[in-house]
């Protein structure tokens, strides 16, 4: 597993989950109801984050995706996220936004992590604005950005699903964050 750089603090690892883990997850999040789908109301997020999410607590496939995570950095991590599965379908979107939306709290969102289960959907690409960079990552496919990086997603043009999971790794003078430098070694 070898990270590649596409902008500073900006990073993409293919592959990241195999092709089993994938179909499985995509076979479970397919036979769940509509009603399993969790759509955030809260009016703080209702303009920014439009599509649902499936909550998935204690899987196998994501707890062992949990410790893949883990490998990535060579400090003791804080990552919240990764419970849930959250779909895009057509005309829904994420709005520009920071992953370190909260103040005057004791930690940063050093990364943010964003694990694509497919790609197999028209538009739902990874836009960031102010750098003028624009990724469609590949099925499989890890992108790790910076907290403090402005980004959102394109609307999703079709009538496919766009299936995703994010995560993000907190972090503080007292525990920073640490990239591997064996992952990481080509950066």
């Amino acid at each position: 597993m070898i990270a590649k750089k596409f902008y500073d603090k900006i990073y993409v690892i293919e592959n990241f989950i195999s092709e089993d883990e994938q179909k499985t997850l995509i076979d479970l999040v397919n036979c769940h109801d509509e009603n399993d789908w969790f759509k955030n109301d809260n009016n703080d997020l209702s303009d920014f984050w439009i599509g649902k999410t499936l909550v998935l607590n204690n899987n196998n496939i994501l707890n062992n995706i949990y410790n893949r995570f883990n490998k990535l950095f060579t400090s003791k991590l804080d990552i919240t996220g990764l419970h849930s599965i959250n779909r895009h379908k057509k005309d829904e979107s994420m709005g520009n936004h920071y992953d370190q939306w909260l103040e005057n709290i004791d930690y940063e969102i050093e990364y943010g992590m964003v694990l694509y289960y497919n790609d197999n959907y028209s538009g739902g690409e990874l836009v960031y604005p102010d750098l003028n960079l624009i990724i469609k990552p590949k099925e499989r496919s890890l992108v790790i950005h910076g907290g403090k990086i402005l980004h959102g997603t394109a609307t999703v043009n079709d009538n496919s699903y766009r299936y995703f999971s994010t995560v993000f790794v907190k972090g503080n003078k007292s525990n920073p964050v640490i990239l591997n430098s064996e992952i990481f070694k080509e950066i």
